[in-house]
């Protein structure tokens, strides 16, 4: 949240209140050539961080996840047909 906040120039307050009232909808049945995964600081679904996978192209929340463990990912992805036509993966974990 606080490198969100610095990059937006933003109170990190602010972000937190932002998020609080981002409604992900995840109605995308495939997913982008090039996606970005980020964590960051949650205190919901009893996990300490959770997972953020944007579009970048597009400047889109595709989902949140409740956790950033590798198994709650794998599994995320495994639902996708289209896994293997990602091009780019970007992390910052």
């Amino acid at each position: 949240m606080s490198d969100m906040a610095k990059f937006t120039n933003i109170s990190v307050t602010t972000v937190m209140r932002l998020f609080d009232k981002v409604v992900v909808e995840n109605n995308f049945k495939e997913l982008p050539e090039v996606i970005c995964i980020d964590e960051f600081k949650g205190d919901s679904g009893g996990a300490k961080y959770h997972c953020i996978i944007v579009d970048p192209k597009n400047g889109k929340i595709l989902d949140i996840l409740k956790d950033r463990k590798q198994e709650v990912l794998a599994e995320y992805f495994r639902g996708f047909k289209n896994r293997k036509q990602v091009k780019w993966v970007i992390i910052d974990m």
